[in-house]
């Protein structure tokens, strides 16, 4: 049996028998898809845009735990084990995602059990990735920021432009706006970015690897 892609989570098949049980909804940049502390009533698949699952604490301060391109569900465990949201999820820039109640989603994960083997390894890699969240809190700011545009160009459809503002580069990485602004500067003095209004454009990913390397 050929090895299943890992991205996106669903083969063309399986999402257009998710799209028939779904709704389908349309979001702007700053909506929220789910709110922390609601009851976890629908699961969402991401077919287009960006969106970043953020927790606010209660001095108002935000911290992004994550960015989700399309090919991805969100909400999924939480309404399988009919929790409450623990973050909210707000898009980045314009987002399409289809929406499934709970009852039709654990149906449909029944009829295509292929799929719920892909969703564990899903929450598999979610959890890698916490774990290098909390490696990379060692680094400099301008290697964070190189990793992070790198993993997310290699998930872009448009694998050289990253649609990011530098408050939500800086959420994402775990440093000040300060910080972010002066190690994005070097990486423009160094040609390996150019910076545009909400997006970071890659010009040289030679040179953004070789910043992996700043101590």
């Amino acid at each position: 049996m050929a090895e299943r892609p890992r991205h996106p989570l669903l083969l063309p098949d399986e999402l257009v028998a998710f799209r028939e049980v779904g709704i389908e909804k349309r979001f702007l940049p700053g909506d929220r898809l789910v709110s922390i502390g609601d009851q976890s009533k629908e699961v969402f698949y991401v077919t287009t845009g960006l969106v970043k699952i953020v927790v606010v604490s209660e001095s108002g301060t935000e911290s992004m735990f994550g960015l989700r391109m399309p090919g991805v569900f969100i909400g999924d465990m939480a309404t399988l084990n009919n929790e409450r949201r623990s973050a909210d999820v707000v898009a980045v820039e314009s987002t399409t995602a289809i929406m499934v109640s709970a009852d039709r989603f654990t149906t449909y994960l029944e009829t295509y059990p292929s799929v719920a083997l892909a969703l564990l390894r899903m929450q598999s890699r979610r959890l890698n990735e916490m774990t290098e969240r909390s490696i990379l809190g060692g680094r400099s700011v301008k290697a964070r920021i190189a990793q992070r545009l790198l993993e997310l160009s290699t998930s872009s459809e448009h694998s050289d432009v990253v649609v990011l503002t530098q408050l939500d580069l800086a959420q994402f990485i775990d440093a000040s706006r300060e910080w972010t602004s002066k190690a994005l500067g070097e990486l423009r003095r160094e040609g390996a970015i150019e910076t545009a209004r909400g997006r970071i454009i890659i010009l040289d990913k030679f040179a953004l690897r070789y910043a992996l390397m700043d101590a």
